[in-house]
């Protein structure tokens, strides 16, 4: 065989080996494992979801409109995250005319909750201590708080995160998990509740809620894993 017939022989062993028939033969797609929460926590945070419904927005799946909740549990979401705000009025106000209904505030949540575990979803439920955003460069009380005494301040952060686990609680809605405060790096409800320059302070006060969590808890079949959240760990 000379080195022009090897060479088409060799391209030919080539090209049969690119057949058709051995592309389709491809690797089987990996099988989709959905877990537990109890095993392993995972979906999103759906704070804005009722929100963007009641104004307009839709959700879709593959082209077809779909309930956002149930799009996340088909696909493998198994808790879902939602933020509470005190009093955010400012939610309605943004809107002209303004919004019949607040969000992220107490009956927003508890719809939201309904939605998620009418699913057989876990919720985590991520109470700010603020009537807006709290996060590392904003960590403001509630307006109604505004002023207090650091005992009458541990007072209302506790009274206020038993009282809506209570409601929660009596209407079948406990949470899975609770965050008592949000993105607290420098601390929460500033500046009694400064993490580093009122250390003894800001664990009086996180105890409190931390106490509500427990004391809620005791008479329900959920009891609620405790979150502290801090952004950025890496950092």
């Amino acid at each position: 065989m000379n080195m022009r017939t090897l060479t088409i022989a060799m391209t030919f062993l080539i090209l049969a080996g690119c057949s058709g028939t051995d592309k389709d033969k491809r690797e089987p797609e990996p099988k989709k494992v959905f877990y537990d929460h109890t095993d392993f926590s995972m979906g999103a945070d759906l704070s804005y979801v009722n929100q963007i419904l009641d104004h307009g927005g839709v959700y879709r799946d593959s082209g077809t409109i779909t309930d956002p909740y149930i799009i996340f549990r088909k696909y493998g979401a198994n808790t879902v995250r939602l933020r509470l705000w005190h009093n955010p009025e400012w939610t309605r106000s943004v809107y002209s005319p303004a919004a019949a209904n607040m969000y992220n505030d107490y009956e927003d949540v508890k719809r939201a909750i309904t939605a998620t575990k009418a699913l057989g979803m876990a919720v985590s439920l991520d109470f700010h201590y603020s009537d807006s955003w709290a996060d590392p460069a904003s960590q403001v009380p509630p307006a109604a708080w505004a002023g207090l005494s650091l005992e009458l301040l541990r007072d209302s952060i506790y009274n206020y995160t038993l009282k809506t686990l209570d409601k929660l609680e009596a209407a079948g809605l406990m949470p899975e998990y609770v965050q008592v405060g949000n993105e607290i790096n420098p601390g929460f409800v500033l500046p009694s509740g400064d993490r580093w320059n009122k250390k003894p302070d800001f664990v009086y006060l996180i105890n409190g809620a931390i106490k509500a969590v427990r004391d809620a808890s005791n008479s329900s079949s959920v009891k609620p894993e405790i979150i502290i959240h801090v952004a950025q760990p890496e950092n």
